[in-house]
Order: C-alpha cells, then sequence, then structure tokens
C-alpha cells in the first residue's frame, strides 16, 4: 500500500466526525455532514451543487468555497475516470476553534501503482492532464492518499475556513 501525508498536522478523521456539537461559523454549534455517491456525471453535479449549498450554510468566503469546490470536482472526476464509481463523503465543523471543511473521497478501483509519480505535475496514466492530484495537493491544507493496486484509493483533505 502507498501512503503519502502532507502539510499540515495530521488529525484523525474520528476526532471531526465524532463531534456532537462543532461550531461552524463561531456562534452556531453544528456539523454538516454528506455522503455523495459518484458514478456518473449527473452525481458529479449533485456533489457540486450540494457542496456550494453546504458551504453557503457555513458562511465560507467565496475564496475557500472555490477552493474546496475544485477539490472536490478534480477527485470526483478521478473517480469517474479511474475507478468507475465510488464516493465522496463532506464534512463541515470544527477542529478545536478551527473551523473545516474535509472531504474524503473513496473508490475500490485500480488504486495507484507509484503514488510520488502521480503527484507529479502533467503526469498521467490515462488522457487527462495530469494536474489533478497536484492541484488538489495545493488547493487544500492537508493531504493524505492511501493506495493499494488492486483495491481502491482513498484521499483525505481538509481546508481551513
Amino acid at each position: 500500500m502507498s501512503r503519502l501525508r502532507s502539510r499540515g498536522d495530521p488529525v484523525a478523521t474520528a476526532n471531526l466526525a465524532a463531534s456532537s456539537a462543532v461550531v461552524v461559523d463561531g456562534s452556531h454549534p453544528q456539523q454538516a455532514v454528506a455522503v455523495f455517491a459518484v458514478g456518473s456525471e449527473v452525481d458529479l453535479h449533485a456533489l457540486i451543487g450540494g457542496l456550494h449549498r453546504m458551504l453557503q450554510a457555513a458562511q465560507c468566503d467565496a475564496l475557500d468555497a472555490g477552493r474546496v469546490v475544485t477539490a472536490a470536482s478534480e477527485l470526483g472526476h478521478n473517480i469517474l475516470r479511474y475507478a468507475g464509481r465510488g464516493q465522496i463523503t463532506v464534512r463541515i465543523g470544527s477542529l478545536g476553534a478551527r473551523p473545516v471543511c474535509e472531504l474524503v473521497a473513496e473508490d475500490r478501483g485500480p488504486g495507484i501503482a507509484d503514488v510520488d509519480r502521480a503527484l507529479q505535475d502533467h503526469f498521467s496514466t490515462g488522457a487527462g492532464l495530469g494536474l489533478g492530484l497536484p492541484g488538489v495537493r495545493r488547493l487544500m491544507d492537508t493531504f493524505d492518499l492511501e493506495s493499494q493496486p488492486g483495491a481502491g484509493t482513498r484521499v483525505v483533505v481538509r481546508r481551513w475556513l
């Protein structure tokens, strides 16, 4: 299995998911969680629309929202292109006093044989430009990728809001 973790302190996803009351905008305890199936372009449109609504409800500024939506779109397109189907879980809440949006993209596709190369600009095993994963890594504050050839890929990214 290949694993890459970059930027930021690793914080267990369970810490965010297990919180019963978290603060998104500084005054309203809440946590927004949604799981989006990804198996078609229609699913990608639902993901992007749903994510926009979640970020707007969390009062996320436009620049951060744009980065998160772009990252989600890239991850979703990779799921379609390389695995055919998977899911993206979106969590908006906080870790401590820091508002955060977390995306967890998972599939059971062929996996990534060489994670280091896959994260290089312009490297692609398919018909893409090879900018998706490196771009997601640049857009988000934390990036964690686990992949096992033949068993799928899991990418966890966070953007502090």
